[in-house]
């Protein structure tokens, strides 16, 4: 069974003194491990291509989590009183999550793999 990436609970946890007033942007607190939980979904990947595996089909699964785990975030930091992001903050680090510095390139890197993957199984 492949590992999971967290399922958010890494993500969940907004810093207590974000609330208190520390200097930290909306966004640094609404995904303090979002970029980790990113790293962790490319050593999948990296392990099943080492490992000569298939590519790990949950890819989608786990990233749209990572993603969830993010925007949902910001409304738990605000339920507990830090200062709301705006829209258009909120959009600004969903991008960054979901594009080039985030899981975008996991993304063509698992078309990649399956295409290759099953391109394999069907010259055999």
């Amino acid at each position: 069974a492949t590992a999971a990436v967290p399922d958010g609970g890494g993500i969940a946890p907004v810093v207590a003194a974000s609330a208190a007033g520390s200097t930290a942007t909306a966004a640094e607190r609404a995904t303090p491990t979002a970029h980790a939980d990113i790293r962790a979904l490319e050593e999948l990947q990296d392990d099943a291509v080492a490992g000569g595996r298939m590519p790990i089909l949950e890819f989608g699964e786990e990233a749209d989590r990572i993603l969830e785990a993010a925007a949902r975030n910001f409304d738990e930091a605000a339920a507990r009183g830090a200062p709301m992001a705006t829209r258009e903050e909120r959009l600004e680090v969903l991008v960054l999550l979901a594009g080039d510095s985030g899981v975008l390139p996991l993304f063509r890197r698992q078309l990649s793999a399956l295409r290759e993957s099953f391109g394999r199984r069907y010259e055999e």
